[in-house]
């Protein structure tokens, strides 16, 4: 196994003949397309992948990628640190066409040379793990941002003092007096 920082690119044939292990950290601001997904690039990325060969002479990637990021929460807009973990298990495919072969529910990664850029590994799991609509749990935000919502289970709001303007209003009554 080899442990440490993880290498930029890797000859995954090699490494699925050998069956070798890779574990290490990554900094988030190497993954480009996740950081930006991201409201702080603060953290490191921590992965474990195992290359097999596969049926026919492919190569299959195993393993996992686990983090912690601050992202926006919707609702309040504030930062929260979330967890975000993904899963590793692709073929390595020489082409579109073998990736379209590939059977259903199989993912697969398209690498055209013998080498292999090692974040394409896990970079689009890690995207597709993150929250869709970040937001704190347990109401926590709505103190964050001082307002107190009426709709709420448990929690109630004051009543807005000053009349609210209704344009509208005049017309129901117009209405009902052309209807008698």
């Amino acid at each position: 196994m080899l442990t440490g920082s993880l290498p930029k690119q890797v000859e995954y044939r090699k490494l699925a003949r050998d069956r070798t292990r890779l574990a290490g950290d990554l900094s988030i601001v190497q993954l480009s397309r996740f950081a930006d997904c991201l409201a702080s690039h603060q953290g490191q990325v921590q992965v474990t992948l195992k290359f097999v060969k596969g049926k026919g002479g492919t190569t299959r990637v195993v393993g996992d990628a686990s983090t912690e990021v601050t992202v926006t929460c919707q609702y309040c807009l504030e930062e929260m640190k979330v967890p975000v973990e993904a899963s590793i298990n692709l073929l390595i495919v020489e082409s579109t066409e073998a990736l379209l072969a590939l059977p259903q529910g199989q993912d697969g990664l398209v690498c055209e040379t013998e080498h292999l850029q090692l974040i394409d590994v896990f970079e689009d799991e890690l995207i597709v793990n993150l929250p869709m609509v970040p937001k704190h749990t347990d109401g926590q935000c709505l103190d964050v941002a001082g307002y107190v919502p009426t709709d709420v289970p448990g929690r109630t709001g004051e009543e807005p003092t000053a009349e609210t303007h209704r344009p509208f209003a005049g017309l129901k009554k117009d209405l009902n007096l052309k209807r008698s």
